[in-house]
């Protein structure tokens, strides 16, 4: 933990030799350039080579400067000579690397192919640099951990940093997988659009979106089975249904199953009862017959009818014919209304005319018959005179031929010797 090897590389960044140094002889890369040109005056480093080939930085002051180029004097007194801005770089100021500690982090599994790319050679550097860690990388052929290098400080922030690299990068690998099987469904439909045939609708209304697809996905599901197509319903504004199929019959059959419409049906106050019917019974037919989905009342006048589209055309021509009855059960119920207050009316008459005689036709039809008082009554000139002879009765009234009683509806009876009918 207190020494490293080192490999020396030149100013292009190409290795030449390698050497285990103390830690003490090492310090963090600076800067590699300025953000503004260096001014006469500033110290700067500036690369120099020793007699054996290995690269490495002095300290020097920048004498001229002129555009690209500068002269840099080394501070122990050499000559100065011309560089590059380019090639040189700030003072760095950091004190030498302290002993520094090692530790593993573990892969994912779903990672260890990613960190051996050089996306993740990326990574691993930038967070090298902004964890101030002196080793950030996997060991040769073992992609399973990452090795990190430095101060117990820096480790420590080194693995919260990789920790959110890895849980981001597990994300876009399973992105990539998806888009990759969502690549190869695009293929297999796109064989399917240039082979058979294609039909599409805009959905009127969103809120419409979850009857075609169905609880889980279920409607779409069978329709699929059903007639072996392809459904896609694809987001925007508005939303399309697209259906894909090898032949015509199946593409439309599809169609019918899964084009979902609503209709508005306005619909008087007065008649929502009837529409309904008792408990909703009348509605509860409808759509058993028709098999829409849904019939609800909206804003007090009007019928909302949801279905698919032939069973919604159905349905409103079921519940249009039903209220064209309205009228005709409304004067149904006047004229019934005018013959029961006639029945009313005459049973009221019928009473008062019968209470107005008085008890007089009671108390004949209630008297008994006399037979013999009847073959002789007063004042007669004879008896039994035949069919056209005149009588009497009780109380000394004459009696027509086929005259009606007047309580008993009868015929009054002929004197002596005649024949009643």
């Amino acid at each position: 933990h207190s020494r490293a090897r080192v490999q020396y590389v030149d100013v292009t960044g190409d290795a030449l030799t390698e050497e285990v140094v103390d830690f003490k002889q090492c310090r963090q890369k600076p800067e590699d350039s300025f953000e503004e040109p260096p001014v006469v005056g500033e110290k700067v480093e500036h690369p120099v080579e020793d007699s054996t080939g290995r690269s490495g930085w002095q300290v020097g002051l920048v004498d001229r400067a002129a555009g690209e180029f500068c002269y840099v004097k080394p501070l122990e007194g050499a000559r100065a000579q011309i560089f590059e801005v380019a090639m040189l770089r700030p003072v760095q100021e950091s004190v030498a690397i302290a002993v520094a500690s090692t530790e593993r982090l573990s892969v994912p599994s779903a990672l260890r192919a990613w960190v051996q790319t050089p996306d993740a050679a990326g990574c691993f550097k930038a967070t090298q640099a902004a964890t101030g860690l002196l080793g950030c990388s996997i060991q040769k052929g073992d992609p399973s951990s990452v090795l990190l290098i430095g101060s117990d400080e820096a480790i420590r922030k080194g693995k919260i940093v990789l920790e959110i690299h890895f849980f981001h990068q597990g994300h876009i690998q399973n992105f990539h997988e998806r888009y990759e099987k969502s690549s190869e469904r695009l293929q297999e439909l796109e064989e399917i659009c240039n082979s058979g045939i294609t039909e599409e609708f805009v959905v009127e209304d969103d809120s419409l979106v979850g009857f075609i697809i169905g609880s889980g996905g279920e409607n779409i599901k069978k329709v699929r089975q059903e007639h072996d197509v392809e459904v896609s319903v694809l987001d925007g504004s508005p939303t399309k249904v697209v259906i894909r199929g090898e032949t015509r019959e199946q593409v439309a059959a599809a169609r019918a199953q899964c084009e979902f419409v609503s209709k508005i049906i306005p619909v008087e106050q007065d008649m929502i009862g009837w529409m309904f019917g008792k408990a909703g019974r009348n509605i509860q037919e409808i759509k058993a017959k028709t098999g829409v989905v849904k019939i609800t009342l909206h804003k007090e006048t009007n019928l909302v009818v949801v279905g698919v589209r032939d069973a919604v055309e159905t349905a409103t021509t079921l519940l249009e014919c039903h209220a064209q009855y309205f009228a005709v059960y409304q004067e149904m119920d006047r004229e019934t209304s005018a013959i029961d207050k006639s029945f009313e009316e005459l049973e009221i008459t019928e009473k008062g005319r019968r209470k107005g005689k008085g008890g007089k036709g009671r108390s004949d039809k209630g008297q008994e018959r006399n037979p013999e008082a009847e073959s002789k009554p007063k004042g007669s000139k004879g008896k039994g005179r035949g069919a056209g002879s005149k009588t009497e009765d009780s109380k000394g009234g004459e009696s027509k031929k086929g005259a009606w009683d007047s309580q008993g509806g009868g015929k009054a009876r002929k004197g002596k010797g005649g024949k009643g009918k």
